[in-house]
């Protein structure tokens, strides 16, 4: 009885902790749910215009880091069997990447190397809609940190 509370309790008190997701919107406002279907899509698609996308995955492969121009991680995501590279400016954090880590993205989609994921972070600049990259629940991409 004292092993079921206490399991309880640790459930409760994490997901208590725990960060909420922030809202990824579309180029029009609108709320997005996370969806296979729409990345299979802009994958299959030639003429994708560089929609917003949310997904979650797994990290299946950490890549080497981007130092040219500004730097960026750079990592691979299965995202229900469909493989994306995710590209994430480092001046806005950087991010935990581990092999096996549970990620939910929101970004903007690029069909080029197989399809490719950028722009995870708040835009000062009000031209893209924000992004974000939540590892295991800890949200990243919010604030400028350079």
């Amino acid at each position: 009885m004292k092993l079921g509370l206490i399991s309880l309790m640790l459930v409760l008190s994490s997901t208590l902790f725990a960060q909420s997701l922030p809202i990824c919107k579309d180029r029009a406002g609108q709320v997005m749910e996370p969806s296979v279907t729409l990345l299979k899509r802009y994958v299959d698609s030639n003429n994708a215009r560089r929609p917003q996308v949310f997904v979650e995955g797994i990290i299946k492969e950490v890549l080497a880091e981007d130092q040219n121009g500004t730097p960026h991680q750079k990592f691979i995501l299965s995202v229900s069997g469909i493989k994306v590279q995710l590209v994430h400016s480092l001046d806005y954090g950087r991010l935990p990447l581990r092999v096996g880590s549970q990620v939910q993205v929101c970004g903007e989609f690029l069909n080029s190397q197989g399809g490719l994921i950028h722009w995870t972070h708040f835009d000062p600049g009000g031209h893209h809609p924000d992004g974000f990259v939540a590892i295991n629940g800890d949200v990243y991409g919010q604030t400028e940190t350079r």
